[in-house]
């Protein structure tokens, strides 16, 4: 009896591990273990991949930043301090931005920063194995409420 449960719970296991690595690879590679991540306008596709990921995160920081209004976090009713919600979206294969989250509470401040995320312009697709491939990337926007 014990070890017919133990065989179960095994493959429960089993299982479970197998599906998370699936949905993993259908959601998309995470940004840090590209061979190449994507390469942002501005970025010269011939840099390392270090001075790639460095660039490409100044891009969509300072992308985000000039695409985000601070009088409207302002306005949203928050409590005064220092607020963060993190950003996470895909560069698909195309180099497409897609599949944007936020962890926000918020609806209308949601909306605000994925219109953000949005006006990210194409770029080459990160590469995993000389492959296009779609990379997922996560962003902490940080603001204070006056």
């Amino acid at each position: 009896m014990i070890k017919r449960f133990l065989a179960v719970l095994i493959m429960i296991l089993i299982s479970s591990s197998m599906n998370s690595q699936i949905k993993e690879l259908e959601e998309g590679v995470d940004f840090k273990l590209v061979d190449k991540v994507p390469v942002a306008n501005g970025c010269n596709k011939n840099w390392s991949n270090e001075d790639l990921r460095i660039c490409f995160t100044k891009y969509v920081s300072n992308t985000i930043v000039q695409n985000v209004s601070n009088s409207f976090l302002q306005n949203q009713g928050l409590e005064p301090g220092s607020h963060r919600i993190n950003v996470i979206f895909a560069i698909d294969e195309k180099g497409r931005i897609s599949d944007i989250r936020t962890d926000s509470d918020n609806r209308k401040i949601d909306k605000h920063l994925i219109k953000a995320v949005k006006s990210i312009e194409k770029m080459d697709p990160g590469l995993l194995d000389g492959k296009a491939v779609k990379i997922l990337y996560s962003l902490p926007i940080a603001f204070k409420i006056v």
